[in-house]
């Protein structure tokens, strides 16, 4: 019987596992970006034209194919542009590029009018991928436009450069907008900012003479968080009114249910999957142990992988693969459930309760951020705990008496997520205390718990956090080693 539950267990998690993250493989987006503020006054009529460029497979045959997604097991799936009849890339570069131009002062249009002279825009890259680390998704943006200046009646560019945007590396964590979204405002907003910035240069003027230069230098070096007339943070509104409110949120704040708040019961789906990895994890290891490895005579029922490695086996003499591939599914199940559950669990449920109950959003995001600090804390230390089992394999390793270098990779991973639930517990707490204090302005428009740092602050923006983890071993003077992990988030 458990045999047919941790069959049943490890089949339902690798269809999970090979199942794009989205509901809808090949899903769609709104590629958009935030149009910087128009000049005054504009002269100097230009038209402005396009040319795609991209790779094959990364858009040049598919002109509305802008990214990709991957699942956890790295499979990809297309990510296309034209959500909600919003516009592909050969459309939205071009007005891009309009509204770029008329921040600097001209009067530019979209078209081919030969008695005026001419920006082409030229599409090299335009593309987003999405990878799964460790439980969080990390995404990756790229955007590179070569932009000419033809005189009125066609001939040879008079100036050209290339601008990027690379929309910087995104750890999404608690937010609930696309990623993909906000990824591609970020790109076009560096890419805007440097071509600003390169119209108030001596060559361009000498190409292309006219605008307001002070109105480009202005948008180009426009930074930080948008404050209203008093200085203080803006906070903004999403626009949604009581009369918007669908059945079943009619007591809710309209600004917290246009925050994202509709999407809170998503955390009672990943805290589901959480509690199977957990299940089918133990159970898998505790087969594996007992009836492959066979190291040990018994182990208790339930949660035995969580003070054993029995079923982690040596690697000499060779078991062969198929209890190596148990042992660490097992094991990655186990993490992974543990990493999962109680974090989607435990910041949900009050969150939607401070939601559901009509507290504003400044209420509500001081009780999401409050409610996380243990959500994240109790997996972490759970898992920091934990790391206590591999020590004494390492040093196995190190004396040459067994080898076991499966032990290896799954004592990183176990360190890394401990770690980072750590790390982010105490973030989201200290956040979460800052509303609570009306140190922070919870921003409806902001659609996570984190405030943004960096940007104009739109509704279209997110905040940009890194994270880079790396293993290390080293030797030690008694001829012993050293394992860990050094990283920043």
């Amino acid at each position: 019987m458990i045999r047919r539950l941790v069959l049943a267990a490890l089949t339902a998690c690798l269809i999970l596992a090979l199942t794009p993250d989205s509901a809808e493989a090949g899903r769609k987006v709104r590629l958009m970006y935030e149009p910087p503020q128009a000049a005054p006054a504009l002269s100097t009529a230009v038209n402005v034209t396009f040319v795609d460029a991209r790779e094959e497979k990364k858009g040049g045959k598919e002109p509305n194919l802008i990214a990709q997604e991957r699942n956890n097991m790295g499979m990809p799936s297309g990510i296309h542009s034209g959500k909600q009849g919003t516009m592909d890339p050969p459309t939205l570069l071009p007005s891009w590029g309009v509204d770029v131009l008329k921040a600097a002062g001209y009067d530019a249009r979209v078209g081919e009018d030969a008695s005026l002279p001419t920006v082409q825009l030229t599409l090299r890259s335009l593309w987003g991928d999405g990878m799964p680390v460790m439980g969080v998704v990390r995404h990756k943006f790229w955007l590179h436009v070569d932009v000419a200046v033809l005189p009125a009646g066609g001939g040879e560019p008079t100036w050209t450069s290339t601008f990027a945007g690379d929309g910087g590396t995104t750890t999404v964590m608690m937010r609930f907008d696309d990623p993909f979204e906000t990824g591609f405002v970020r790109a076009f907003d560096q890419a805007a900012k440097g071509f600003l910035a390169a119209i108030a240069t001596d060559a361009f003027q000498a190409a292309l003479p006219g605008g307001d230069l002070e109105a480009a230098a202005t948008a180009s070096s426009e930074q930080g968080v948008q404050k209203d007339a008093s200085g203080e943070r803006k906070v903004g509104s999403t626009g949604v009114t009581a009369e918007d409110l669908p059945k079943g949120f009619e007591g809710w704040d309209p600004e917290v249910y246009g925050w994202g708040g509709k999407d809170m019961p998503a955390g009672f789906v990943f805290g589901g999957v959480g509690i199977g990895l957990i299940i089918g994890g133990d159970q898998l290891a505790r087969d594996t142990a007992l009836n492959d490895v066979q190291r040990v005579a018994s182990l208790p029922a339930v949660f035995s992988t969580l003070n054993s490695l029995n079923h982690l086996p040596y690697t000499d003499p060779d078991p062969g693969a198929g209890p190596i591939a148990k042992g660490v599914a097992g094991e990655l199940m186990f993490q992974f459930g543990i990493h999962m559950t109680v974090p989607s669990l435990g910041a949900t449920i009050p969150t939607l309760i401070a939601a559901g109950t009509g507290n504003d959003i400044q209420t509500v995001k001081a009780v999401m951020g409050i409610a996380s600090m243990p959500s994240f804390l109790v997996p972490g230390i759970t898992m920091l705990n934990r790391f206590r089992l591999f020590p004494p394999e390492f040093s196995k390793l190190q004396n040459q008496t067994e080898d076991a270098y499966l032990h290896l990779g799954a004592g990183i991973f176990n360190l890394a997520i401990g770690l980072v639930d750590v790390v982010v517990g105490g973030v989201t707490g200290v956040v979460g205390i800052l509303y609570a204090a009306d140190v922070i302005k919870a921003s409806p428009t902001e659609r996570g718990l984190m405030p943004v740092v960096g940007g104009r602050g739109g509704r279209l923006k997110n905040a940009e956090a890194r994270m880079l983890i790396l293993p290390f071993a080293a030797p030690t003077d008694d001829g012993g080693g050293t394992v860990g992990i050094v990283g920043i988030f």
